[in-house]
């Protein structure tokens, strides 16, 4: 049988981040050969999981290196360091999937995969810099890029409802 009693519901702070930067890729095949860089403005929106686990989504658009057309979403997981010995300093990795294209990147199918380290430096309790290394591959074909990328990263918590 069906209860019609509402259960008591708990509001919670949780913790949430959001972050604005640049991205470059090292090489971006292209429909006509070349493999030129390409650097990317993109926006991170994390859910904090636990202490250490993120949820991760990521649009970004292509700025530079002759690609404007092309765009990529993501979502992924994340894990961060608490600070290292009571410092700023965390370390962290993240693997994201999504769909990508646009621009003359060669991207056949428009699947990627994108995994990479973190360092993030807390500038405040409420702001952090962001500093990321690692690959992009098209999940079909040729694409793959070493990356590099800069964030400025807002930490704030919203109510929820538990």
């Amino acid at each position: 049988t069906r209860s019609n009693d509402a259960s008591p519901t708990q509001l919670i702070w949780a913790p949430w981040s959001i972050g604005a930067g640049w991205s470059h890729y090292a090489s971006a095949l292209r429909d006509d050969g070349p493999t030129p860089s390409l650097g990317m403005i993109a926006l991170r929106l994390e859910r904090q999981i636990t202490p250490n686990w993120r949820l991760v989504t990521v649009a970004s658009t292509g700025a530079t290196g002759r690609a404007g057309g092309y765009a990529a979403g993501q979502i992924g997981a994340a894990w961060m360091s608490t600070p290292l010995a009571n410092s700023a300093v965390q370390l962290g990795i993240e693997a994201s999937v999504g769909a990508a294209g646009g621009g003359s990147v060669t991207v056949n199918g428009g699947l990627i995969g994108q995994a990479q380290a973190q360092a993030r430096y807390a500038l405040s309790p409420d702001w952090a810099l962001q500093i990321d290394a690692g690959q992009l591959r098209g999940l079909r074909g040729n694409l793959s890029s070493p990356l590099i990328g800069i964030s400025l990263v807002s930490l704030f918590s919203m109510p929820e409802a538990r």
